[in-house]
């Protein structure tokens, strides 16, 4: 949760979370409050599930940014390390690359469905 203060003195939380942001905007001095809600699609919730709150913050948000970036790297690792294993140990390539190719299509494809597909 984060709060600041405006130019004219009103008081702004922002509070977020995956799939909807909020803004209370509180003005000393008199009943004014406005409450601004703001909901993401799928995209939103899987992007802010994967930047929540980074290395900032209390140790608990710290800790979850550790294990996004050594997932993260995981996901890079062992895919690549796999396929250099397969490779080392089958003399025929054609069915591991086509396997290959079209997991990589399926993913790519699924990407670009995220962000652009309405």
């Amino acid at each position: 949760p984060g709060n600041r203060s405006a130019d004219d003195g009103t008081w702004i939380f922002e509070y977020g979370r995956p799939g909807t942001n909020e803004k209370l905007r509180v003005r000393p001095g008199s009943a004014a409050v406005t409450l601004t809600v703001q909901s993401a699609g799928f995209a939103g919730i899987m992007n802010r599930l994967h930047h929540f709150h980074g290395y900032g913050g209390a140790p608990r948000y710290f800790l979850w940014g550790l294990f996004v970036d050594l997932a993260s790297l995981a996901m890079i690792f062992f895919p690549l390390t796999g396929i250099y294993l397969w490779y080392q140990l089958k003399k025929d390539h054609r069915l591991g690359w086509l396997i290959l190719g079209a997991s990589t299509a399926y993913g790519a494809g699924s990407v670009l469905y995220m962000i652009f597909g309405r």
